[in-house]
């Protein structure tokens, strides 16, 4: 259990280390556009769940903000998928209500939107996952660096640590902002240093 709370310790070290060091970019003029990236479904669904437009029970005004920032992604010339872990839905059982509404996002971005929403990866250490990430070469994936309670920050951090050991870049979901032709984000490299983390 130590073990586990000090290798916990250690990753949470290393991201906040790397989080001042991150370059702040426009992800659509410095990088070229025809890049494909990922985004965290989870990270997305917490993001918008804590806007401070939003109050409870406010359904469709989540859905509204979900699609307003996924449609200016596209706008701005974005190829992108959406991924769900299937271990992430651990971190609702607390707060059942937010799991039907995680389960009703889902359902909704796959029946009404063209976006590639997958649901069938266990969790960011599974050999599928890794599998796609080799024939898929995403540039990036974006991702919230905190999560509703501390069981799912550990679980964004597990997700960050494993991206950059297999070189894909995080781009960061605080602190973005955007104007009609651009989306600025934090914008942290996978480096040797990283890699050699995940493999120690």
């Amino acid at each position: 259990m130590e073990h586990g709370t000090m290798i916990l310790e250690e990753m949470s070290q290393l991201i906040l280390e790397n989080m001042p060091k991150a370059d702040y970019s426009s992800l659509f003029n410095d990088f070229v556009e025809s890049e494909f990236f990922l985004i965290d479904g989870d990270s997305l669904f917490v993001t918008c769940v804590c806007e401070k437009s939003l109050k409870p029970g406010q359904s469709l005004h989540f859905f509204y903000l979900v699609e307003r920032y996924l449609l200016d992604i596209l706008n701005k010339g974005g190829q992108f998928a959406i991924v769900f872990f299937k271990d992430a839905e651990y971190t609702y059982f607390n707060v059942p209500e937010l799991l039907t509404l995680r389960t009703a996002l889902i359902l909704h971005l796959q029946k009404n939107t063209t976006i590639d929403v997958w649901t069938k990866f266990t969790g960011c250490f599974s050999k599928d996952w890794n599998i796609f990430l080799g024939q898929s070469c995403p540039y990036f994936l974006i991702i919230a660096d905190e999560g509703l309670n501390n069981k799912q920050t550990h679980l964004f951090n597990f997700i960050v640590i494993q991206s950059w050991a297999v070189k894909v870049n995080i781009v960061l979901f605080s602190g973005q902002t955007s104007d009609i032709l651009r989306l600025y984000a934090y914008f942290m490299q996978s480096s040797y240093t990283e890699q050699m983390f995940f493999k120690r």
